[in-house]
C-alpha cells in the first residue's frame, strides 16, 4: 500500500511538472554571440584553432531569464591551423539548448564548406557545450566537438574550445 501510495504521488507530481514550467516560463527570443580559442585534431593532425559565431534563439524563458529551453539558429565561423595548414569553415548551425539557473547545456549540428588554400571541401560538425552564467548577460563556455568532412580525402576528427559567450532576449517579458 505505501508503494503504491508512492507511486501515485511521483505520477501526480509528474503530472504538474508541465503546469509549473508554464507558469514560471513565457515565450521569449534572443540574440548570441561567442569566441573561443582551443585545440583541433583530425587524420592529419592537431594544432590550435578558434571559434566565433552568432545567431537567434526562441524559446520558453522566465521573466529573469535565468530558467528555460530554446531552439537556436546561426552562423560560425571555425579556423583551425594543423600540420603547417590554414582550415577556415564558414557553418550554419543549429542549436537545443537547456539553462538552469547559471548552468546551461546545449547541443549543436553544423555544416558548411572548408576552405584551404589549395583545396575546397565540406564538413560537418556536431557536439555538446555548457556554460556557466557569471552575470544575466555574459557567459564562460566549453564547447566539444566531432567533426566528418571531405577535403581532398575523407576525413574526421574533433576539437573542444573554451571561451565567452554573450546572450540576451530581445524582447519585453
Amino acid at each position: 500500500m505505501v508503494v503504491a501510495m508512492r507511486a501515485l504521488l511521483v505520477l501526480v507530481l509528474l503530472s504538474l511538472a508541465p503546469v509549473a514550467e508554464a507558469s514560471f516560463t513565457s515565450p521569449r527570443e534572443g540574440l548570441w554571440f561567442q569566441a573561443a580559442g582551443g585545440f583541433a585534431a583530425d587524420l592529419r593532425g592537431a594544432g590550435p584553432g578558434w571559434h566565433a559565431g552568432g545567431g537567434y534563439w526562441w524559446g520558453n524563458y522566465d521573466n529573469d531569464y535565468a530558467l528555460g529551453r530554446y531552439w537556436g539558429v546561426g552562423v560560425t565561423a571555425r579556423q583551425d591551423y594543423v600540420r603547417g595548414e590554414l582550415s577556415t569553415v564558414p557553418m550554419l548551425e543549429l542549436r537545443r539548448g537547456n539553462d538552469v539557473i547559471v548552468v546551461g547545456l546545449h547541443w549543436f549540428v553544423s555544416a558548411g564548406p572548408v576552405i584551404r588554400p589549395n583545396a575546397i571541401g565540406a564538413e560537418a560538425r556536431g557536439g555538446v557545450g555548457g556554460r556557466f552564467r557569471l552575470n544575466p548577460a555574459l557567459s564562460a563556455f566549453l564547447r566539444l566537438e566531432a567533426m566528418g568532412g571531405y577535403v581532398d580525402a575523407p576525413t574526421a576528427g574533433g576539437g573542444v574550445v573554451i571561451g565567452m559567450m554573450w546572450s540576451r532576449p530581445t524582447d519585453k517579458p
